[in-house]
């Protein structure tokens, strides 16, 4: 699993839960905090990356014609121990309509096999889309219904200009999709976006004016359950020892917080929640 940090809640789904107004902003900076140390103790806690990201994973080459993935979305390329790319038409990805895969078989009658030339460890190379995401092929991503204006966005630019009030429909901390490329919303006035670019592995590139900005969508429980942790350590942050412990011995440490947050855990790191695709 890569080393990303990210964001599970937004700054302004936790102020909500504080009954704090947007104008009230003199924590903002020690909220972000806590929600970057709650995300991090979160995902350690899982095991597994809760979004989907852009990577190479290696495999090696064993007497079958399967491969046991964890927490695959996509591939992109499949290269077989000889270099040869194998063709989309002569696997398929199990199980069929679930999100993430956990397993790619080689059809019968593909004439395909898994072989190496040299050594068979890490022979087998998947260039694709990984991640516990189990809604990949629902809702992951919505369509906010607000392009980038003007002459779009450059490789480097980090601020984009929209229209009046535009910029109020996004949160810090939340994750837009440009394309290809995953941003992530790190300040916004009602009419800029200020954004950190080539998230989760992507690239940073051009995107045209007219380009539709999509927002990530994460699952709903774990989204509550980061919340509830940093909604606890802020209204406890002035009591000395009482810092609720998320990931201890494999075991969230619950203290007066609320159950959902180890249930959400328990729910989602042992892979029991599956959204099916017809």
């Amino acid at each position: 699993m890569p080393y990303y940090e990210p964001w599970l809640t937004t700054l302004e789904h936790v102020k909500q839960h504080r009954d704090l107004s947007a104008a009230e902003t003199d924590d903002d900076a020690f909220i972000q905090t806590l929600i970057e140390e709650a995300s991090a103790e979160f995902v350690q806690a899982l095991d597994r990356l809760p979004v989907p990201y852009v990577g190479t994973h290696l495999f090696d080459v064993c007497m079958s014609d399967v491969l046991d993935v964890k927490d695959l979305l996509a591939i992109t390329t499949l290269t077989n121990g000889n270099g040869a790319a194998i063709a989309g038409s002569a696997y398929v990805l199990e199980s069929a309509g679930y999100d993430p895969k956990w397993r790619v078989r080689l059809k019968q009658g593909s004439g395909v096999r898994f072989t190496y030339s040299d050594s068979p460890e890490q022979a087998i190379a998947i260039d694709g889309v990984f991640g516990y995401v189990p809604h990949y092929l629902q809702n992951a991503f919505t369509s906010t219904g607000i392009d980038l204006h003007t002459d779009g966005i450059s490789s480097s630019d980090i601020t984009h200009t929209l229209d009046t009030n535009e910029g109020d429909r996004f949160e810090v901390g939340q994750y837009i999709r440009l394309e290809a490329e995953i941003c992530l919303v790190v300040a916004h006035t009602s009419s800029q976006l200020t954004l950190e670019r080539a998230q989760w592995g992507t690239v940073a590139t051009a995107h045209d004016a007219g380009t539709i900005i999509e927002t990530f969508n994460f699952l709903r429980d774990m989204r509550g359950a980061v919340r509830e942790i940093v909604a606890y350590r802020f209204k406890k942050r002035n009591e000395i020892g009482s810092r609720v412990s998320v990931f201890q011995g494999g075991t969230v440490v619950v203290e007066e917080l609320d159950p959902s947050v180890q249930k959400s855990i328990d729910r989602h790191r042992y892979g029991k929640f599956r959204i099916g695709v017809a």
